[in-house]
């Protein structure tokens, strides 16, 4: 942990695209998580009889 230490004053003047990248790498792994359960709720629907235009806003939802 020590030898990391020796790397922030060369970080530091990077700070602002170091915090963005890791926001967007969040964001990116939250957005695979999530993915399944929408597609699970279609896959639902389409067994209880829901209407094929919900089961698409269900499947799709940053189309809609």
């Amino acid at each position: 942990m020590r030898s990391l230490y020796t790397l922030l004053p060369y970080l530091r003047p990077h700070r602002k695209t170091l915090v963005l990248g890791l926001v967007l790498v969040v964001a990116a792994s939250a957005l695979t998580t999530v993915t399944p359960w929408f597609l699970r709720a279609a896959i639902d629907g389409m067994t209880h009889g829901i209407a094929a235009s919900r089961i698409w806003e269900l499947a799709m939802p940053w189309v809609m």
